[in-house]
């Protein structure tokens, strides 16, 4: 049995070094396969399953080999791995992966060299005999000489091991983030495949929910735009539109963010500036590749891709091809800044929510469609809510005293974009429509 258990032993060997091998040449591609094992709890519960039967085989194993002491450490040091990970539970084990994915290639490639080394260890430790490993089977057949001759040494043996394990990392290291339509790992998925925007929101390694993803704005309906607006307006936009990029794929925020608001109210929160703003002739910025910012840029087709970490959370913008940094590591927001397109921005995290608060805005761009001003006093407040892993939940708050006669403002909902991404957008690259717009 024991003499069995040592053949066993060869696979894990050779699995050992090809991931050590893998994390070494390419840490993304290794960060991308172990994210696979976080596609669902069922299977992450069977990869610690067989985590910990993997340990268990390296002490029964370590009887029959040179080593037997250290071999017998390995096994239970495998095994204790296996079992933290089931006290840990999924969601905070896959944190701690997200964790050591943002830390750089640095600690990918340190834990590499480990796992790479234990397999080597593994393939010295049991050739402790000729007879301690099999003359024939898969492995010398995979991995002999091109005559199909076994290997005359278990050095040789061993190189050729090692050489296949090589071969097999990498295979793994040349897969490639996709782009659109590439399966984004760690997420639940439903028996179907589709991911299943329901389950539990992912949560980072230090407890706190975890922003990051591609999302696009929660589309208003056609139904509801013929309600807000009319038959006649909805059907112009519609027939005017390029495919793809009509009122059928934006939030109807994008038009009006007081849209919700009686018109009463609406008008006692514009001051006279604001009034006399909007009646002057306007042309968006995006016309002449400037930015819309936001919010107005993630109300509109493009999508916005998260990035959150422990001191910052990134936002990248799709439409205009720009970012914005939210700084989440306690600073204040500048007393007296030169004002810019995008701001200066901080968080902080109340509960579950994080809080967002951005000045040093610039007056060159609208909050939206009809126009509504911002000065260069705007006070701007977010506040990010995950309910679950498919939704984002943004409640905005506008406050500036040049335009407004009191803060106001209202809640956006996103939708995840899974097995997406943002795409390029260059606005001057073969530009046409500048010519045509009459101003």
């Amino acid at each position: 049995m024991n003499r069995d258990l040592t053949i066993a032993a060869v696979p894990v060997a050779l699995l050992s070094i090809a991931v050590g091998v893998t994390g070494i040449v390419s840490p993304d591609g290794a960060m991308t396969l172990r994210r696979l094992y976080f596609a669902t709890p069922g299977l992450f519960y069977a990869v610690v399953a067989v985590h910990v039967t993997t340990g268990l085989g390296l002490i029964l194993a370590a009887s029959n080999s040179r080593w037997p002491r250290t071999l017998r450490a390995l096994g239970a040091a495998v095994c204790l791995q296996g079992l933290s990970a089931v006290l840990l539970g999924f969601d905070r084990a896959r944190a701690i992966m997200e964790w050591e994915g943002i830390q750089g290639p640095a600690l990918l490639r340190a834990g590499a060299a480990l796992a790479l080394a234990c397999g080597t260890f593994i393939v010295f430790a049991i050739g402790r005999s000729q007879k301690s490993v099999p003359s024939t089977g898969w492995i010398q057949r995979r991995c002999s000489n091109n005559s199909g001759r076994a290997p005359s040494s278990q050095e040789s043996q061993m190189r050729r091991l090692i050489v296949c394990a090589m071969a097999i990392a990498t295979s793994a290291a040349v897969m490639h983030a996709q782009w659109l339509n590439y399966p984004t790992p760690g997420v639940p998925r439903l028996p179907n495949g589709k991911v299943n925007l329901a389950a539990k929101a992912p949560r980072t390694f230090d407890g706190k929910p975890d922003l990051s993803g591609v999302w696009h704005n929660e589309i208003t309906p056609v139904e509801e735009w013929r309600r807000r607006i009319g038959d006649a307006a909805v059907s112009a936009q519609l027939a005017s539109t390029v495919t793809g990029m009509g009122i059928d794929t934006i939030s109807i925020y994008a038009t009006n963010l007081m849209m919700d608001l009686p018109r009463e109210q609406q008008e006692q929160l514009l001051r006279p500036a604001a009034v006399e703003k909007m009646r002057q002739p306007q042309s968006l910025p995006s016309e002449r590749c400037l930015p819309l910012e936001f919010p107005m840029a993630t109300l509109l087709t493009p999508v916005t891709k998260l990035i959150q970490s422990p001191a910052m959370l990134v936002m990248l913008l799709e439409e205009g091809n720009t970012y914005r940094q939210i700084y989440l590591d306690g600073r204040p927001l500048p007393k007296d800044p030169q004002p810019t397109w995008i701001g200066y921005s901080t968080g902080h995290w109340e509960n579950d929510t994080l809080v967002v608060e951005t000045n040093g805005l610039n007056d060159k761009t609208f909050l939206d469609f009809v126009g509504h001003p911002r000065s260069e006093s705007m006070h701007m407040t977010e506040r990010y809510r995950r309910p679950d892993v498919g939704h984002l939940d943004v409640q905005l708050t506008f406050d500036d005293p040049v335009y407004y006669t009191k803060p106001w403002g209202l809640t956006v909902h996103h939708v995840l974009q899974a097995d997406s991404d943002i795409l390029e957008y260059i606005c001057n690259e073969n530009e046409k429509d500048r010519a045509h717009l009459g101003r």
